[in-house]
């Protein structure tokens, strides 16, 4: 995460944060990474039930959107080649993906 978005939730989180003046603390720190990595679990969780990108700069997006561009299909090819995307992590975009190849 980078510390501008850091920055961004301390904010949202405590809007009145003085963020040049006041201390951040180890509790703030833990309490809003622990609520981020819950968010991105459950969008993660939300977009693969869907058959949605849960990754990645299509996160969110369906198939055949993806694939209605010339770098989206690029991005497509480079995934199926990539080691950690496999069918049994990913069925239902794995499937979806070979069923809009055709």
């Amino acid at each position: 995460m980078s510390l501008a978005k850091f920055k961004k939730l301390v904010l949202e989180q405590y809007p009145t944060a003085d963020l040049e003046n006041t201390p951040v603390t180890a509790d703030m720190i833990l309490e809003l990474l622990t609520a981020q990595i819950e968010s991105e679990q459950r969008q993660y969780r939300e977009h693969k039930e869907c058959n949605q990108f849960p990754f990645g700069k299509y996160k969110g997006m369906d198939v055949s959107e993806v694939m209605q561009s010339y770098a989206g299909k690029s991005y497509i090819d480079w995934i199926l080649k990539q080691d950690w995307f496999t069918e049994a992590k990913f069925s239902g975009l794995f499937a979806d993906i070979k069923k809009n190849q055709k």
